[in-house]
C-alpha cells in the first residue's frame, strides 16, 4: 500500500486557510502501526471539554481492539481540555499508542506561544517516527467549528494511511468493544466483496444509549427498533441523516472516496455529508444494533439527541431559520462533485429541480423519496416544503 505524506497540521501559509489540508512536502516518518491490516486511526475533536472528556478518553484505553492511534485536533479550548489531553498522550503512548495532537491558536493566544518558534523548533531534540506528527501551528482567527475541524482532522496522515477511521466526540463514552464489533463488521464486508474489483466504501455505525450530564442512563437508545434499515437507500438518507458521526466506523475505500470530494462550503453537518456521500456513490452503511456509543446530554449540546424535547425544539428551530434548508442544498451542491451511482444523481435531480415552495414543493419531494415515511416526520416535512423551509 502506498503510504500518502500530507502534513495534517499545516503551519502559517499566507493566503491558505489553516483549515485546509497544506502540502509541505513530506513531514516525517509515518507510524509503523498504520500499516497493521486491522489498524484503526482515532479522530478526536476537542473544544473546551475539559469537565467530560476525561470519562470518554479512558474508554479509548479499554478497548478490547488495542491496534488504535489518536489523532487529536482542539479548536482553540480555553480551559483544561489541552492539558488532559497531554498528560493522556503520554499515557496511551506508554502503552504502545501513536498520538498526534495539533491545536489552533485560542483568541488572544499567538501561534509561536502554542509551538515556539522556528528556531526554538530546531534547538529541538529530533522527535522518534512515533511522534513525527505532534507538533502544531495555528493562527488567530475564529474557530473551524465541528465540520470543518473534522474534515480536516479526517485529511491527516492517519486516517489517510488507516485500514480503518473512528470519529470520536470528546463528551461520549464508548463500550470496550466498541471497535472490536465495528473492525468485525466491515471486515466481513469486505470479505464478501468481489476479490477482482476495489472494495465499495462501506461504513460501520454503532447504536447509541442516551446518559444524561453526569453519565447516568436515559433509557433511551438510538436507533431505536425500527428506526433505521440495516442499510438505508440515499435518498432516505437526504431526507435526514439516519445516525451520528461519533458512532462511524469508515473503511481505507470510504476515507478515499472523501479525500476525493470537497466538503461543500456551508455545510454544518459531517455526518449527513459522510453517509450521504458514501451511500451516494454505491457504499453500504452497516447499523449495529449492540448500543456501544453513550450519547452525553448536556446543554452544551450542538443538537442533542432527536427524540429528547430538546433536540426537537433545536431542530424546529434549524427548520423554521432554513439553515436545514441551507445545509442540504450545500449538502447537494457539494455531491455533484462526487462519482454518484445513476440512483442517487436521479434523487439529486429530483431535488434541484423542485419548485421553490407551495404543494408542487412538497410533492417533488415525496416522488424524490425525500420525505420519511413516519407520519410525524412527514407532516413535518410537508409543512416544511410547503413553506420553502426544507
Amino acid at each position: 500500500m502506498e503510504m500518502l505524506h500530507r502534513d495534517p497540521w499545516p503551519g502559517s501559509c499566507p493566503a491558505i486557510d489553516p483549515f485546509e489540508p497544506c502540502a509541505r512536502g513530506n513531514p516525517g516518518p509515518l507510524p509503523a502501526c498504520l500499516a497493521g491490516a486491522e489498524h484503526v486511526a482515532i479522530a478526536l475533536g476537542t473544544f473546551n471539554g475539559a469537565a467530560y472528556l476525561p470519562a470518554q478518553l479512558e474508554s479509548l484505553l479499554r478497548q478490547t481492539h488495542r491496534d488504535w492511534s489518536l489523532w487529536i485536533h482542539d479548536d482553540g479550548s480555553t480551559d483544561g481540555t489541552w492539558g488532559l489531553l497531554s498528560d493522556f498522550a503520554a499515557r496511551a503512548r506508554g502503552q504502545g499508542h501513536h498520538v498526534a495532537m495539533a491545536r489552533r491558536a485560542a483568541p488572544g493566544c499567538s501561534a509561536r506561544s502554542l509551538s515556539g518558534s522556528s528556531a526554538a523548533r530546531a534547538r529541538a531534540p529530533a522527535q522518534t517516527p512515533a511522534h513525527a506528527h505532534t507538533q502544531a501551528q495555528g493562527r488567530i482567527s475564529e474557530r473551524a467549528g465541528v465540520a470543518r475541524a473534522y474534515h480536516w482532522l479526517l485529511s491527516g496522515p492517519g486516517p489517510l494511511n488507516a485500514p480503518y477511521t473512528a470519529l470520536c466526540d470528546q463528551d461520549d463514552i464508548w463500550a470496550p468493544d466498541r471497535l472490536a464489533r465495528g473492525v468485525a463488521g466491515l471486515s466481513r464486508l469486505v470479505d464478501m466483496s468481489d476479490p477482482d474489483k476495489p472494495a465499495p466504501p462501506a461504513m460501520h455505525s454503532a447504536a447509541m444509549g442516551l446518559i444524561d450530564a453526569q453519565g447516568a442512563p436515559l433509557g433511551l437508545s438510538r436507533p431505536r427498533a425500527g428506526a433505521a434499515p440495516p442499510n438505508p437507500g440515499f435518498a432516505a438518507a437526504l431526507a435526514r441523516c439516519p445516525t451520528n458521526a461519533p458512532t462511524l466506523l469508515l473503511t481505507r475505500a470510504a476515507m478515499a472516496l472523501l479525500r476525493r470530494t470537497p466538503l461543500p462550503p456551508g455545510l454544518a453537518s459531517l455526518d449527513w455529508w459522510l453517509v450521504t456521500l458514501v451511500l451516494g456513490c454505491g457504499g453500504t452503511l452497516l447499523h449495529d444494533p449492540a448500543e456501544t456509543v453513550a450519547y452525553r446530554q448536556h446543554a452544551g449540546n450542538t443538537l442533542g439527541e432527536a427524540g429528547t424535547w430538546r433536540g426537537i425544539r433545536n431542530r424546529l428551530g434549524l427548520l423554521a431559520s432554513g439553515d436545514y434548508r441551507r445545509w442540504r442544498d450545500a449538502l447537494v451542491s457539494g455531491l455533484g462533485a462526487a462519482p454518484l451511482t445513476q440512483e442517487a444523481r436521479r434523487v439529486v435531480a429530483a431535488y434541484g429541480a423542485a419548485p421553490a415552495r407551495g404543494a408542487a414543493r412538497a410533492q417533488a419531494l415525496r416522488r424524490a423519496g425525500l420525505v420519511r415515511a413516519e407520519r410525524a416526520e412527514r407532516i413535518i416535512a410537508t409543512l416544511g416544503a410547503y413553506c420553502g423551509c426544507l
